[in-house]
This record gives structure tokens, sequence and C-alpha cells, in this order.
């Protein structure tokens, strides 16, 4: 049944109920017996002046004929009768023979029937004088009257409920013409394309149409993640497959490498180190699918610079055809050791949709795309950049509306969805733009503490010696031309067995860069480094510093971690001049630079406090956001702001709790900052202040709120 007939059938129910209550009533009101006829008939016909009813009982006990008379037509004016006469004490039956009575009831004394089809009542009142019957005062009213009046009532009603009717069934098809029938296209339309209608006026409607959306998202999300599953199996099954084909040559070689002792020993440790290269990448194959890929969309900490290097190796292979477009990083020493928390597979879905669309931007011209990763007081920023033709204004004001697209595949969805993910870790995500000369989104997230295990930089001048072990001659060359001018400092190891065979334990002026994986069956690095006893002064070097087991290991033996991929990026201390404190507070806290010792680790932990004291502003002025954040970046506190206060509850789950928030009392649209603020103390935000133009005489001040201060930021301590 469609919503038109429903509604219709339901409007002549209701039409059809009213019309059987009047029918049922008007049934009752013409099958009334005598004692249902009106009271006020009854009355009149049974409460006589007793002067008068006397008056008439002795008139005709003394024979007084006009008197009696008289008497009864002063009876009938009194009680508004049609009739009344003398009857002669006859038996009562022989009165209702001659008079055609019928229907007769009792009321004390007096007898009331109805004659002439009920039309007129009749009640006949004995006359007594002691114990001598002297006859019957016959009263008359007619009820006919009543009747009539009684049935134009119902008349009247029933005309007036047809009134109604009509009017109502005109004013329902108006409505349903003009209104319901649009709105319901819409959102019929609205199922159909799956894409939003913002005309849609009916709150229920623009829910179903927000629910449905949302739900097609998820849908295609999913079907996406499926496929990406089923692509991840298959790339699993494919490596399983090439591992287990790999493995039987390879023992082959291994096999027969004895017999290769008439080679030159450079061509023997050529075609052993290609085999242990073999053996490395069957390892890993086997090794790294047993990971849970189920695990993707936990929130955790991540390092970005290697998320972000991921994404631009993946794009120029995707895009390696269009010659016309350049994928450019701009990334160095600054974006190294930048951690936020991040569902690791969402972002990179989001960063590499921007890259796609920056690519559709530029279509067939010239262009660049720039990718930045850097710093700025309490927060990470990603941006991605293009020399496109730019968002035009009418644009760019819907490009966060749900449902809005200009593509025409898209569901309008893509850029929402993203915003929302990065909005609940904390972040933003924004874009600026200029027709004709491109377009830069940029997108925030807090920024995390380094973890512990996590390497900081490479201290090179705090030892004498640096040791590089692994089994790759080319990673060698990586990190000796990473460690230029210290080739004097650095020795070479290639195998576990050589290590053990020229130590059995490192000297603490000794640092040791060691990868992972050695090709030995009994010690991988974390072993050596242990059965070195060398934890404190070595750092793991490894492709996998992923994996949490490798984390959980390091931590546990309190082992650095440094990511291969990270070797370019990391920052090399090769003498005390070259230590950057303006950037690394870690740094200064880990120099062991003789006398001045000292006054630097006291200015250190003081700027270490700042670094912990996390200052919040809840204010609708970006200009006060600007102001706040300029100021905390020169003082060394770590800032966040938000536009109100909504929008810090979606986050707080991410906001230290001794965090000092600062609220301004105005926050647009009447919401008043003291009265609001209560919602965050409930939260367990404890250090609340007021940041407002108003003097302290004009705010009221709540017991949550430790202290009202102008919106300086130099109240900040």
């Amino acid at each position: 049944m469609n919503l038109t007939t429903k509604i219709f059938k339901t409007f002549l129910l209701i039409f059809l109920a009213q019309i059987s209550c009047v029918g049922i009533w008007g049934y009752f009101l013409f099958s009334e017996k005598v004692e249902r006829y009106p009271s006020q008939v009854i009355t009149s016909l049974t409460k006589i002046d007793p002067s008068i009813f006397e008056g008439i009982i002795l008139q005709e006990k003394m024979g007084s004929m006009l008197s009696r008379d008289l008497l009864i037509y002063r009876l009938i004016e009194l009680n508004n009768l049609d009739s009344a006469e003398y009857l002669k004490p006859l038996p009562f039956s022989d009165v209702v023979q001659s008079l055609k009575l019928k229907d007769c009831i009792k009321q004390k004394t007096i007898m009331i029937c109805s004659r002439m089809k009920n039309k007129i009542l009749t009640s006949l009142v004995p006359l007594n004088m002691k114990d001598e019957f002297l006859g019957y005062l016959k009263l008359e009213k007619s009820i006919s009257f009543n009747e009539e009046i009684n049935k134009k009532i119902l008349e009247t009603i029933f005309y007036t409920i047809l009134a109604v009717f009509f009017l109502n069934a005109i004013t329902l098809i108006i409505v349903w013409w003009f209104f319901l029938k649009p709105e319901t296209s819409r959102l019929l339309r609205v199922i159909h394309t799956e894409k939003e209608d913002s005309k849609i006026k009916i709150y229920e409607f623009k829910k179903i149409q927000e629910s449905f959306l949302s739900a097609i998202y998820r849908v295609k999300v999913s079907e996406a993640e499926k496929a990406n599953l089923m692509s991840e199996v298959g790339k699993i099954n494919l490596a399983n497959q090439v591992a287990h084909d790999i493995r039987s040559p390879l023992e082959m070689l291994k096999s027969i490498k004895e017999d290769l002792a008439f080679l030159p020993e450079a061509s023997r440790r050529r075609i052993q180190l290609g085999v242990n290269r073999i053996e490395e990448i069957t390892f890993n194959l086997l090794k790294e699918n047993k990971h849970d890929i189920t695990s993707k969309n936990q929130v955790t900490e991540q390092e970005l610079l290697g998320l972000v290097t991921s994404i631009i190796t993946e794009k120029k292979i995707e895009f390696r055809n269009r010659v016309n477009i350049e994928i450019v990083d701009h990334l160095g020493h600054d974006s190294y050791g930048l951690f936020s928390k991040v569902i690791r597979s969402k972002l990179k879905s989001i960063i590499s949709n921007i890259i796609n669309n920056a690519v559709e931007a530029i279509g067939a011209n010239n262009g660049t795309i720039e990718i930045y990763l850097e710093s700025k007081c309490s927060n990470n920023f990603i941006r991605i950049k293009d020399n496109g033709q730019g968002i035009p204004s009418d644009t760019a004001k819907r490009i966060f509306t749900k449902g809005f697209t200009t593509k025409p595949s898209g569901n309008g969805l893509g850029l929402v969805n993203a915003k929302q993910d990065i909005e609940y870790l904390g972040g933003s995500l924004s874009f600026e733009s200029e027709v004709g000369k491109g377009t830069t989104f940029i997108i925030s997230l807090p920024k995390s503490e380094i973890p512990a295990i996590f390497l900081d930089a490479i201290h090179a001048y705090k030892y004498d010696r640096i040791i590089i072990l692994d089994d790759d001659p080319a990673f060698h060359d990586v990190l000796t031309k990473r460690l230029d001018g210290l080739e004097n400092k650095i020795e070479h190891i290639y195998s576990v067995e050589e290590m053990f065979k020229k130590y059995q334990a490192l000297h603490p002026k000794i640092l040791l860069l060691s990868d992972f994986e050695l090709m030995d069956k009994d010690f991988d690095g974390i072993d050596v480094i242990q059965k070195l006893n060398h934890t404190k002064d070595s750092v793991l070097v490894t492709a996998r510093s992923e994996e949490v087991e490798i984390q959980e290991r390091c931590l546990e033996a309190e082992i650095k971690l440094l990511p291969k991929s990270l070797v370019n990026y990391v920052k090399v201390y090769k003498d005390t001049s070259s230590l950057d404190f303006s950037s690394s507070l870690t740094d200064a806290n880990n120099w062991d630079g003789g006398d001045d010792q000292a006054e630097t680790r006291t200015i250190d932990t003081q700027d270490t406090q700042k670094k912990k004291t996390l200052i919040v502003l809840i204010d609708d002025d970006k200009l006060v956001h600007y102001s706040w954040s300029y100021y905390c970046d020169s003082k060394g506190f770590r800032f966040k702001g938000f536009f109100s206060i909504d929008k810090f509850l979606q986050s707080s789950h991410l906001i230290d709790k001794e965090s000092k928030i600062y609220i301004d009392s105005n926050l647009g649209d009447g919401i008043k900052g003291e009265i609001e603020s209560e919602k965050i103390f409930k939260l367990g935000f404890k250090n609340l202040y007021l940041a407002t133009g108003y003097g302290k005489e004009y705010i009221k001040k709540p017991d949550w709120i430790i202290e009202v201060y102008s919106k300086s930021p130099e109240i900040i301590s």
C-alpha cells in the first residue's frame, strides 16, 4: 500500500466512524420509551401545585364546576400544558380504553401513558378526598416539538460532519499535491540516484535521506574494504606460492656453494650475498603475510613520515605513465619523528584520494603535485598542493556538504567522511584554492609524543666507533653516506658469525646499528644486541619496524628503533656544534656536552614542563586563535584551538585532563561559555578559565570556573 492510499484510507475510516456514532445516537434518541421521554415533560405532568390540586378536589366535592374548571385552566398555564380536564370516577381500564392510552407507567400515585403514536403524553392524577374517589384529573402535553428539535440537531450534526469531511478532504488533497507528493518524489529520486537533495524540507524525510546516503556510503566502503581484503588475500597466496617455489632452487644453490672454492674470493662473496638476499626475501614473504590484516581500523600511534613516503611511492608508480604530472615531496629532517594518533588505513586512503583529485584537477595539462609534512605548535600538518584548475567560490562553499559532488559517478561523501574521520581524531581538514592557480588541502592532526623506543636522532659525537651490522652491502653504503665524514669511525660487519667472532661485548663508546633479519637461524638483531649486553647504545634498523612483536621486544629491552625507510631523514649530530637545541628537546636532554650540562638541563626542564601542558582555547573568533597560537608557539606551549564547545566535546577523549582550558563567554548564537562549560567540567576537566572581553563585574562566575581573565594570551602561566 503506497503512502497516498494509506492516508486517504485512514481519513475515510475516521469519517465513517464519526457517521456511525451519529447514527447510533439517533437510533437511541428516536426509539426511547415513556420513561426516557424528556424530563421537563414528565415534570410538567406530575408536579402540581398542592394548593391548586386541593382546590380542584374541594370544588369537585362541592359541585362547583365553574370554579373547578378555572383552577384547571390555571394549572394549564402554570405547567405549560397542552390540555387538562376532569374525568368522572370510572375504572382505570375503562379510562385507558376510552382514551386509547398505551405504555402506561406509574409514578407514585400518578399514571403516565402515551397516545396517538407516542406523540402525546397523558397523566391521570386520581382525585381523592379522604376515602372517597372523586375521579381523575387528565393532563396532556405534546412531545412532537422535542422530537423535531432532536431531529434538527441530528441533521445539523450530520451536515456539519459532512462539511468538515469535504473541507478536510480538500485540505488533504492540497497538502498532498503541493507538499507531500513533491517531497516524496525528491526522496525517491535520492534513493534512485544516491545523491543528496538539499530541497527536501520535511525533517523526517531529511533524516531518511541522511541515513540512506550514510548506509550506501558504508556499504560502498565495506565493498571496497572487502575488495581490498580479497586483493590482499590474493597477494598473500601469491607471495606464499612464490616463497614456496623459491625454496627449492634456493636450497639447491646453498648445497653447491661449497663447490665454488675455485672462484675468486670476491666472486664467492657476491654469490653468497645473492643467496642470502633471496633467502631474506623468502623469509619476508612468509613472515609479513602472517600479519592480522583485520587490525587496520584501529586508532594507533603512527609515524607520519614513513606513512607519507609510502603513499608517495605508490602514487608515483600508479601515475608513472602520466608524463605530464610530477609528484614532488618536500620532506626533510624536520619531517622526521612526527607522530599522531590515526587509523593508518583511513589516513592513507584520505591522502591517496586527495592526490587523485589533484591529478584530475591538472587533467591533460602539465602540472606538479607537492606534498609537505611539517609540525607547528601542538599539531602536525600534511599539505597536498597542486597547480591545477582551482575550485570556484560557489563550489568551495559546498565542498564539505554531504551529497555534493562535481563528478558524474561520485556520491558526494568522500571529503565529507574524510573530514569527519579526521575531526574524530581531534584534527581538521581544510583547503585553500584560487581559480587558475591551484588548490592546497591541509590535514591537521594533534601531535603525539615520540614513543620511547623510536630513535630521535643519531648522536654520533658521543661515540668513538660506529658498527654497522647488516647482511646487505647496499645498506652499508646507504648508512655510510648518511654518516658522511665519519668513515674513520665506521666498522662494517655482515653476519652474526663475524660479529661474535670479533666481539663478546661492546664498550659504551661504541654505537651499534643492527638490522633485525640477519639470515641466522639462531639470532636476530635483537638477540645479538642483548647477547652483547649493549641495549643502551644500540639501534635496531629494520624495515619491519611496524610489527607489534618487534616493538614490544625493543620496548622491553630498551632498544631504540629506526625504520630503514627513514634512514635518509633521521638527524645525525656529528659533533656538538651541529646540535639543534631549538627544534629537539630530546636532543638537549641526551646531550653529554661537558661543563654546560647542568645549565642546559635546567632550561630544558622548564621547556619540557611547558610542552607537557596543553593550552586549549575555545573561541569563535579566528583572529583570537591566530594570536594565541603565535604566542604559545613563541613561548614553547602546546596549543589546540576549538571554535565551539561541541567541537571540543567531540575530541575530548584525545585531550589530557590536566590541560588548561580557556573559554570565551560569548560563543555566538546566544551560547554562554560560563554556562556550557559545565559539560566540560563533568567530563573531568578541572583547569577551566574564562577568557573574555567583558569585565569581571559583568560575569557571574560559576563554581567550576577557576578565574575570569581577559582575551590576551599573556594570561597563560
